[in-house]
């Protein structure tokens, strides 16, 4: 019915929607003016990691399909946060940072996500993402 240019925005709504959720229960605080976000350790695995998560698939290392997970998580909280914003497009071009705190009060820093976008050399017509991993213990 639709062509190509009508994408179904359902998906992401529903997922802003449990984003909204832990947000309302203290697990996930963004900031999308300082572009940075903070989550609980516990809250950032069960996004990446939730019940249907197939970590058996034989096709990566398990070790690289988890950072795969938590990676897509990043640039998810990201995104909602551009959305809360409301910026648009260019609110995905500019650094974010999410940092990851522990469970329990007080809620001391883990390590923090710092994402930036960039073109790579071999294809600078298009942007990437670059990950920093910023340890605290």
């Amino acid at each position: 019915m639709f062509g190509r240019k009508h994408k179904n925005l359902q998906p992401w709504l529903d997922y802003f929607k449990v984003l909204q959720k832990y947000q309302e229960s203290g697990y996930l605080e963004v900031r999308p003016k300082e572009h940075e976000a903070y989550i609980t350790r516990a809250a950032l695995y069960t996004l990446a990691w939730g019940e249907d998560t197939n970590l058996y698939d034989n096709s990566l290392p398990a070790s690289v399909k988890r950072l795969q997970d938590i990676a897509k998580v990043v640039r998810h909280i990201r995104t909602y946060c551009g959305w809360r914003q409301q910026d648009g497009y260019e609110y995905l071009l500019k650094p974010f940072a999410l940092h990851v705190v522990k469970e329990e009060h007080p809620h001391d820093l883990v390590y923090t996500l710092h994402l930036s976008r960039r073109h790579v050399w071999w294809k600078l017509w298009m942007w990437h993402d670059k990950f920093e991993f910023i340890p605290y213990e």
